[in-house]
């Protein structure tokens, strides 16, 4: 086990937070430090698939998620009139009893984590952002833009698709490049037919619907926007009416629904890859910071969760800081690698109308390949 006195997490996301949770697990003292006023979260909600559950069970916060999301076995693809194209199984994790895919409040799952990090024991900074880092052989020392500082043995950058560490240490490093697709969020009262996460095609948009509480679901949808428009977030509503004008089922009553009152959110999809490796000296990147996705495979927070179970793996598996930052890399490059670049070619095949089979195909080798242990 490595011995380290000190590690400081920057970054109060879903990565930070189970990060911070999973090396305090190990027996590690461990500070968080959040730029942001309190450790909340807007936004809408979020797709769990079956690994991010096996990564919330590790972390001892399943059954909290459990019972304040909605989860299921398998999931459907539907024609833009809600006709059944295919109907997948999902993939069991081998082992565990848990279902495959399902959705939970972005702010409910980050108060389960924030519950847990106090249960932990682990001392959390809100309201302050770290301005500069400086490593000796020994030590971190952070410098925070209150002019106070504070040394470590460990700092874990889980600050984001935009980290500012990624940038300071990594100056040459590849950046977010935007993908082509713009992401529309939205939540909406669910009907009981949609049970399961559940897929619109056929239309010149895609559209998700993800069950995320007993009574609300979680709805995307992605759209193809080459030029990448800055898009009024008071004209939001009206233009995701028209998005959704050519669907029916379900979605008649979804877009009906949607007004001034809606809470409705739009962004450009971007993704990056980091190249190994990602720690220089004491730190270490970790989640977005190192890997942003897009949503296609509902994978990236669940990657963050793993992230950060790995990392607290390897630190008590192996006897040298270098050795254990060297092996967490070289374990979660090709998993992330894989969700990154699969992601992104579910996007391409939308863009380029391909049919549902060809989506389905790249959604099936994925997920299947992600059941297995990390």
């Amino acid at each position: 086990m490595v011995k380290l006195e000190r590690i400081l997490v920057l970054g109060g996301g879903i990565g930070g937070m189970c990060a911070a949770i999973a090396l305090a697990r190990k027996g590690y003292h461990v500070d968080l430090c959040e730029a942001q006023s309190e450790l909340s979260a807007q936004g809408s909600g979020l797709t769990l698939m079956g690994p991010a559950l096996r990564a919330l069970h590790k972390l001892g916060v399943w059954p909290a998620v459990r019972d304040a999301g909605n989860f299921a076995t398998g999931s459907r693809i539907l024609d833009a009139q809600g006709k059944v194209i295919v109907e997948r199984d999902g993939h069991r994790l081998p082992g565990l009893d848990l279902p495959t895919a399902g959705g939970i409040l972005r702010p409910v799952l980050h108060d389960i984590l924030a519950n847990r990090l106090r249960e932990v024991g682990i001392l959390t900074h809100v309201g302050l952002a770290a301005s500069e880092l400086l490593q000796s052989a020994d030590d971190v020392e952070v410098r925070y833009v209150d002019g106070s500082s504070s040394r470590h043995d460990l700092v874990v950058a889980a600050d984001g698709l935009m980290s500012s560490t990624r940038r300071t240490l990594w100056p040459e490093a590849v950046k977010p490049a935007f993908t082509g697709q713009g992401c529309w969020r939205l939540i909406a009262e669910r009907p009981a037919s949609i049970d399961r996460p559940t897929f619109y095609v056929g239309a010149p948009v895609t559209v998700g619907a993800v069950p995320c509480s007993p009574t609300h679901m979680y709805v995307w949808v992605l759209q193809h926007v080459p030029d990448n428009p800055w898009v009024d977030p008071a004209a939001q509503p009206a233009l995701l009416r028209e998005l959704l004008e050519p669907f029916g089922g379900d979605l008649v009553e979804v877009r009906q629904n949607i007004g001034p009152q809606s809470n409705v959110n739009y962004r450009p999809l971007e993704a990056f890859l980091m190249e190994a490796p990602w720690h220089k000296g004491r730190v270490v990147l970790l989640g977005d910071a190192a890997h942003g996705t897009t949503p296609h495979l509902a994978s990236g927070a669940g990657m963050a969760m793993e992230d950060a179970l790995v990392l607290a793996d390897s630190l008590s598996t192996h006897e040298t800081l270098d050795a254990a930052l060297t092996a967490h890399t070289q374990r979660r490059v090709p998993r992330c690698t894989l969700v990154v670049k699969n992601s992104v070619a579910i996007g391409d095949a939308e863009m380029r109308h391909e049919p549902a089979a060809t989506l389905n195909e790249i959604m099936t080798r994925s997920h299947k390949a992600l059941v297995e242990m990390y």
